[in-house]
């Protein structure tokens, strides 16, 4: 990315924090870099919901099955629920971080 490929509100506000001196230009590389913090902290956040996302559906397909072992199907439909509830949960959150 280039100056030039910036929005012209952007450029005004650079060319003002630069004109202004050393204290306006430290402001802006302080709020740069906590932006720039930010995206990298959301990332994080990300990776762990799908992390536990996939962990949670993953524990109760184990539950499910068994309670299938030990018990009637119909006895399992709580942990069935609780299964799909939490697969949907994971395929929302796979699709989001392809996007």
């Amino acid at each position: 990315m280039t100056l030039g490929d910036l929005p012209e509100k952007v450029k005004d506000g650079l060319q003002v924090a630069w004109s202004r001196g050393p204290a306006m230009r430290i402001r802006f590389a302080v709020t740069a870099a906590i932006v720039a913090g930010a995206g990298v902290l959301s990332a994080c956040a990300t990776e762990r919901s799908d992390q536990d996302a996939r962990r949670e559906y993953e524990r109760s397909v184990a539950d499910y099955e068994n309670c299938l072992a030990a018990n009637q199907m119909s006895t399992c439909e709580g942990e069935r629920r609780i299964m799909k509830a939490n697969k949907r949960v994971l395929s929302t959150t796979v699709q989001r971080l392809s996007r």
